[in-house]
């Protein structure tokens, strides 16, 4: 047995060269896992669950057409990864899609179902910027796309279980989940992002998320990533995992 200290700064370091998400990951989910990757923008996480666990069964869904069609092209050998051209939510509707054009490294990681506050104090881009006015034109486009519930899909697929659930859907987590209400008992882990901050005319808390998943006995495993705000001193989002207790 490895002697650990119980110094923070000690536990910490050895954490560190144990783990990071991709080994937890394939510590805590089977060789053949179910992951659905639930707002996968052009498949990086996707990407990333194939190379840490290639015999996985992966579900993709993204709304962005463009994204899909990426993808499509990026992982068409893959019989195992399954493209879904879907948009979940708490129910079947159609309701606005907001996206953006301006240059951005992946202008479509930002696109959601909220818009992009233009009021932020939080946001480091906009607080940086020289000529607003043209920059604001170029923000919150939007389409009408028809949504899902995640429920719907596991029921007509007959999905019986998904160890990995992820969420990165900017700020429609709680939806999602709450759409998902008969599917969290086939689920083992979830994996998501929560927003605090204020760049979008929404954000999530703990307790929104908590107050879903305590219900099905999930309970806070990990938080795998902290992106703090050099401009606040705050913290503007979180990756965490939850497990089936």
């Amino acid at each position: 047995m490895i002697k650990i200290s119980s110094s923070n700064q000690t536990r910490n370091n050895i954490y560190r060269k144990k783990f990071n998400k991709s080994k937890l990951l394939k510590k805590i989910l089977p060789k053949k896992a179910v992951i659905f990757d639930v707002g996968s923008n052009i498949g990086q996480s996707v990407h990333e669950f194939n190379q840490i666990l290639p015999y996985s069964k992966i579900y993709s869904f993204e709304p962005q057409i463009n994204c899909v069609l990426l993808q499509k092209k990026k992982f068409s050998k893959n019989k195992n990864i399954k493209i879904e051209k879907i948009a979940f939510h708490n129910k079947v509707q159609k309701k606005k899609f907001y996206y953006h054009l301006f240059q951005s490294r992946n202008t479509s990681e930002l696109s959601g179902f909220y818009q992009i506050n233009k009021k932020s104090k939080d946001s480091i881009t906009l607080n940086n910027l020289k000529n607003k006015k043209n920059y604001f034109k170029k923000l919150n486009k939007f389409e009408i796309i028809k949504t899902s519930k995640l429920d719907r899909y596991t029921s007509e697929k007959k999905i019986k279980r998904i160890n990995l659930l992820k969420i990165d859907t900017q700020g429609n987590e709680v939806n999602i989940l709450k759409g998902s209400i008969n599917s969290l008992n086939k689920i083992d882990y979830i994996l998501l992002e929560i927003m605090f901050y204020d760049y979008y005319n929404h954000n999530v808390s703990f307790y929104e998320i908590e107050k879903v998943l305590k219900k099905f006995k999930f309970k806070l495993f990990d938080i795998t990533h902290v992106s703090k705000n050099p401009l606040t001193g705050g913290t503007d989002w979180v990756d965490v995992i939850y497990k089936k207790t």
